[in-house]
Formats: C-alpha cells, sequence, structure tokens
C-alpha cells in the first residue's frame, strides 16, 4: 500500500495502469495498475479470463481473488479497502483476460502502456475517465465500449475487424478514420465525440460506405457533433438501411 490518504474525496477512485510487472527477476506480463479510495470504499473489477486460463487479482491489502472461466461475458471482483490510500492492485497472468469491465461512477482510469493482447472485450465507463492514449486496440477485440467525457483516446487507422460492438463517445475521444473492412456480424457502430474530435463530411460519407459494404443490419449513430453527411453518399446509404441497419446521422 502507498500511504498517500490525504486529501482523499469519498466515491473517488483513481486508478493507474502501467503494462508489465517484473516479480523475481521473471516477467509475468500483469495488468497492474493503483486505485485510490476512501476509507470503505469498494472496488469492482468484471473480468472473465479464456477457456481454460486463469488469472489472479491481487488487490494490495494482503487478499487475491482467482479469475477462472465462467460461460457469462465476465465475472464481478470486489474489494472493499478498511483504510484510505493508495494500493497497487496486479492482475498476474494478465494476458489470459478475455473480458476487462469498469464501471463506476467517478472511477479515474489513466492508461499507461499496452492492454493485454488477448483482450475480447472492453468496456470503460464513468464520469471521470482519464485514458490518455495513442495505440492501437488489442486485435481481437469483438466489444470496445468507452464513454467519458475524460478519455483522451487519439488514433489513426482501422479497429480490429471482428468487431461486433464498438462505442466511443466522449469529449476528448478523436478517432482518424481511414477506410476499413467490417464484417456483417457488427451489430452496433457508435461515434459520437466533441467537436474537437468531430468527423468532416467526407469521412461520414466513407463510413456510410464502409458500413454498406460489409453488410451489417445493425445500430449505426454518427449524428452528434460529426458534420452531415453528403449527397454523396445518398445511394449507400439507401443500401445500408435496405440491408436493415438503422441509421442516425446529419442530413446535408
Amino acid at each position: 500500500m502507498i500511504n498517500t490518504a490525504k486529501g482523499i474525496t469519498k466515491g473517488q477512485i483513481h486508478v493507474l495502469f502501467n503494462d508489465r510487472l517484473k516479480t523475481s527477476g521473471a516477467s509475468v506480463l500483469p495488468f497492474s495498475f493503483t486505485v485510490t479510495v476512501a476509507a470503505g470504499q469498494t472496488v469492482n473489477l468484471e473480468l472473465s479470463v479464456h477457456t481454460g486460463k486463469t488469472a489472479k487479482v491481487q488487490w494490495d491489502d494482503g487478499r487475491e481473488t482467482t479469475v477462472s472461466y465462467s460461460v457469462g461475458s465476465y465475472e464481478s471482483h470486489t474489494n472493499t479497502y478498511t483504510a484510505a490510500g493508495t494500493y497497487t492492485i496486479n492482475i498476474v497472468d494478465a494476458d489470459n483476460l478475455k473480458a476487462f469491465r469498469i464501471n463506476i461512477p467517478a472511477y479515474s482510469v489513466n492508461i499507461v502502456g499496452a492492454l493485454p493482447v488477448n483482450l475480447t472485450f472492453m468496456s470503460l465507463t464513468g464520469t471521470s475517465i482519464a485514458w490518455t492514449y495513442t495505440g492501437s486496440p488489442p486485435v481481437n477485440l469483438t466489444t470496445l465500449y468507452l464513454q467519458g467525457n475524460s478519455i483522451a483516446w487519439t488514433y489513426t487507422g482501422a479497429l480490429p475487424v471482428n468487431l461486433t460492438y464498438l462505442l466511443l463517445q466522449g469529449n476528448a475521444i478523436a478517432w482518424n478514420y481511414t477506410s476499413q473492412s467490417y464484417k456483417s456480424t457488427l451489430t452496433h457502430f457508435y461515434y459520437l465525440p466533441s467537436a474537437t474530435g468531430k468527423w468532416l463530411s467526407a469521412t461520414v460519407d466513407q463510413v456510410i460506405a464502409d458500413l454498406k459494404t460489409s453488410g451489417m443490419a445493425g445500430i449505426v449513430n454518427i449524428a452528434g457533433k460529426n458534420e452531415a453527411r453528403t449527397s454523396a453518399s445518398d445511394q449507400d446509404l439507401i443500401d445500408l438501411r435496405a440491408n436493415g441497419a438503422t441509421v442516425t446521422v446529419n442530413e446535408y
């Protein structure tokens, strides 16, 4: 435990992720981060691992829990800290993680290094998530759900091709889109940034074209602060909706 109890406000949690931890001279590829809590506050991590794998959560107060394979999307792992302070949580064998979800109001997240490489499900939601990141997400992700006004993710390029659920919403998200292929199994596509991360009309037209080509029949919302589409996407939008997709977009 790192003794930094002074100045802690009840209900606020600060998380700092690191990409690697070395123990006994050997790298065990954990997911390491700190939580700053008030006395009696509970930290909740929703996790799952791949079939036949396990991972271990070390809570830094003498307690450990084991993440085992379960049929559902994730299982809840919680720890209530008796004393206020900053604790370092290690998830050992993090490359076995399949899902990682944090869904706590006022939970602050600041990712420094790479995410576990084998994640297929990642969800960060909260009123004070601070993720300053410029890298690409794990290649096998099928769900990427980021919602928070302090998420600062600036990215250029394509997202994982096997995505089925994408939601990017926040005041500091900026996805510099490049044309890419999607699969027809994509069910949700939301890009709702602030004005600083908005897509220009040409990008909106390109996204509509790419989604039409995929044959997706899900939900699309690229309205918000993004610019209006142009007449260049008229036929692609007709075709996308003919595929069965529900599309929300700013019209010209």
